[in-house]
């Protein structure tokens, strides 16, 4: 089984991103030409990859060998081919080293069949498809909606949220009610965005939160608390915003619908097109104009004289300002009066 690389695919932005860490030049060569690069480099080209699959095709097919090409990524490919041998009941083993096939092959395989996977990493393991079926019981057939909504090749990862939190938080609870919606062909836009968050929050061990949005305040706020006057910020850390949530939920929701046979339209869940599709972070602002005209200083909070960075752009101090907040220096708003406030003269 190969993968193409001319249909345009939900791995190309991550292909892309590997391919800059480094990829050769293309390469014209031959079966008996010895290569000068690495192998990682070689492969990275994807112009490299495609000959060398026509060529190899070509070497199996005259060695009686059967040989399938799949239009973009060969991941369902493969586990389709791998079911329907299995079905009638004959023992397959699938070699590959890519966590999505073993998870593909856990939650779509019947207890009728016998399915084995090579993982020829370091060291060599034989994975059996019905004992891992057995061991995480009804768990197995969420187990691709957790490894995709966790992080995969075209879905993003969740910062300091793993793949083991969010097992142990379904299997042990059982609840299984928002990944169905992942799973349910028929679900909507609205059904994935709302089911989405609501995992999320309970990933962030936030279900009390009306929305992750609040969340991220909540959490920032008791950041910016504990930090000291030199300590940078480390955005990645909050939670995701609500609309960067919804994003999420969608490319989780085709990954899934893709695994399980059922192709969607990429930008209609969560992917624009450009050159090659590209993940949508998302559909809002990542802020209002107003606060991104702003302007905060750092001066000591009965200060901000003439050095003062608001000072000097002509506005008046804000809750944006480190030490003063717009409330205890001498460039702070004037405060309404009584009379102003009451509407009087």
């Amino acid at each position: 089984m190969f993968d193409g690389y001319k249909a345009v695919s939900t791995k190309a932005a991550e292909q892309l991103r590997r391919a800059k860490k480094s990829a050769s030049s293309d390469i014209l060569f031959d079966q008996n030409m010895q290569t000068t690069s690495t192998q990682a480099a070689f492969l990275a080209n994807n112009h490299n990859k495609e000959r060398l699959i026509e060529m190899l095709s070509g070497l199996l097919n005259q060695a009686g060998i059967q040989v399938k090409k799949a239009q973009a990524d060969a991941d369902v490919l493969i586990v389709q081919t791998a079911l329907s041998l299995s079905a009638s009941r004959t023992p397959v083993v699938v070699v590959g080293t890519d966590t999505d096939l073993l998870v593909m092959l856990v939650t779509l395989a019947t207890a009728n069949m016998d399915l084995y996977m090579l993982c020829s990493k370091n060291p060599t393991t034989l994975y059996r498809v019905r004992d891992i079926q057995a061991s995480i019981g009804d768990t197995s057939k969420y187990l691709m909606v957790l490894h995709a909504i966790t992080g995969c090749d075209t879905v993003s990862a969740v910062y300091r949220q793993g793949k083991r939190k969010a097992f142990n938080l379904v299997h042990n609870l059982k609840e299984y009610d928002l990944l169905n919606t992942f799973i349910n062909a028929e679900s909507t836009d609205q059904q994935v965005q709302q089911a989405g968050e609501s995992f999320l929050l309970k990933l962030y061990v936030a279900s009390t939160c009306a929305s992750l949005d609040e969340l991220r305040y909540i959490a920032y706020k008791k950041a910016i608390s504990r930090m000291s006057l030199s300590s940078s910020f480390q955005l990645a850390a909050l939670p995701p915003t609500s609309a960067a949530a919804k994003q999420h939920s969608f490319r989780t929701f085709l990954t899934v619908q893709e695994w399980m046979g059922r192709p969607l339209q990429p930008t209609a869940w969560g992917w624009k097109l450009e050159d090659i599709l590209t993940p949508v972070d998302t559909d809002r602002p990542i802020a209002p104009e107003t606060l991104l005209d702003m302007i905060s200083c750092g001066c000591r909070a009965d200060g901000c004289g003439m050095s003062c960075g608001c000072r000097k752009m002509g506005v008046h101090c804000s809750v944006l300002c480190t030490n003063c907040t717009g409330k205890t220096c001498n460039n702070a708003a004037p405060m309404p009066s009584l009379q102003d406030t009451d509407g009087r003269n």
